[in-house]
């Protein structure tokens, strides 16, 4: 018995491969959800809270400057540091003209100083390790593989192309598109991943992995920034989850104003793909100020997160699967999508 003609057709279409964009996207995707941890479920489980949460990504990217020390000791908990505090004592001791200023430093009793968050982003503390801490940590580093920052590089080649495609149709002239696929929009979706690919590629550093056993039980000492330094972190935390929020948003408002122009079956399934992320990245950013004691956070948050990494994989490949042939929109959702283009 001879298949239906249908089916043949989608069995063709599933043997077509992926399209280019989709494929460049997934580098930018990788970055995004790195993680020094040795177990495949952790990495997994990483890999889709990014994917879920932008904030989280963006957070570890744009917050955590290239400095091995700093890179290193983001993914310890709290438990691993202790604080020291300093005072000034503005008393002086007069000596002929001179007049010397005394600063006293008093470090509280251990029970006393253990963190309760982790001193990073909002809370960030100037982390203070000794000489046997540094070289453990150092060793942790690696560089980035040239394969690597090569494929981060082509993810950027196809989100800013995607970009101009995407103003261009917004924008540009109306004209009948007769072709199948229907490429700038995952590429948009994926625009906030471009200040973690710049930093991957103009850097190259990676935490390649954490050893804490050789830690030991000894704790790394963090000292208060002054009030200048620390406005300025926090200021750079809230502009990384506003960029979390709004950025996605940009490809909502292109395929809005793409002819047909209105709020139509495409517009409103990126609509749900960046109500997921911006809604994300607010619980991630109000859960970090109030206070994390490691970087997955409250349990019921980071299973959330990764739950909906794996509702936005889903949802991206279906994506993908729409913008490679354009007709599937009707076939799926129904007349509903079946717009025509007018062009006055």
């Amino acid at each position: 018995m001879a298949a239906e003609p249908g089916l043949l057709t989608a069995i063709h279409r599933f043997q077509n491969p992926i399209p280019q964009f989709a494929l460049g996207s997934l580098p930018a995707m990788a970055t995004i959800g790195t993680t020094p941890h040795d177990s495949l479920l952790e990495k997994f489980l990483w890999f889709m809270r990014c994917l879920g949460c932008p904030f989280t990504g963006l957070f570890y990217f744009c917050n955590i400057k290239n400095d091995p020390i700093a890179m290193g000791t983001y993914w310890l908990s709290s438990e691993y540091f202790k604080v020291e505090y300093e005072t000034e004592n503005e008393d002086t001791i007069d000596i002929g003209v001179e007049i010397m200023n005394e600063r006293i430093i008093r470090v509280r009793e251990e029970n006393k100083n253990t963190l309760n968050i982790r001193p990073v982003g909002h809370h960030a503390m100037k982390i203070k390790p000794n000489k046997m801490q540094k070289r453990i940590i150092n060793d942790w580093i690696a560089e980035a593989s040239l394969l690597d920052r090569l494929s981060s590089l082509v993810s950027a080649y196809y989100i800013l192309v995607g970009i101009f495609a995407g103003i261009f149709k917004a924008a540009g002239p109306c004209m009948s598109d007769s072709s199948l696929q229907d490429w700038p929009y995952i590429p948009l979706l994926l625009i906030w991943t471009l200040p973690a690919i710049y930093v991957r590629i103009r850097n190259g550093k990676v935490v390649n992995k954490v050893l804490l056993e050789r830690l030991k039980n000894e704790k790394i000492i963090v000292k208060n920034y002054n009030q200048g330094k620390i406005k300025s972190k926090k200021a750079h935390v809230a502009i990384t989850a506003l960029a979390s929020v709004a950025l996605p948003w940009l490809a909502v408002i292109i395929a809005y104003f793409t002819r047909p122009i209105g709020f139509f079956c495409r517009s409103k399934y990126l609509t749900v793909i960046c109500t997921t992320w911006s809604f994300n990245s607010v619980i991630a950013y109000i859960c970090h100020i109030i206070g994390e004691k490691d970087e997955y956070g409250h349990v019921l948050t980071h299973v959330w997160f990764c739950v909906c990494g794996v509702f936005i994989t889903g949802a991206l490949i279906l994506l993908s699967l729409l913008a490679n042939t354009k007709s599937w929109w009707i076939d799926i959702f129904g007349d509903i999508c079946n717009v025509p283009l007018i062009c006055a």
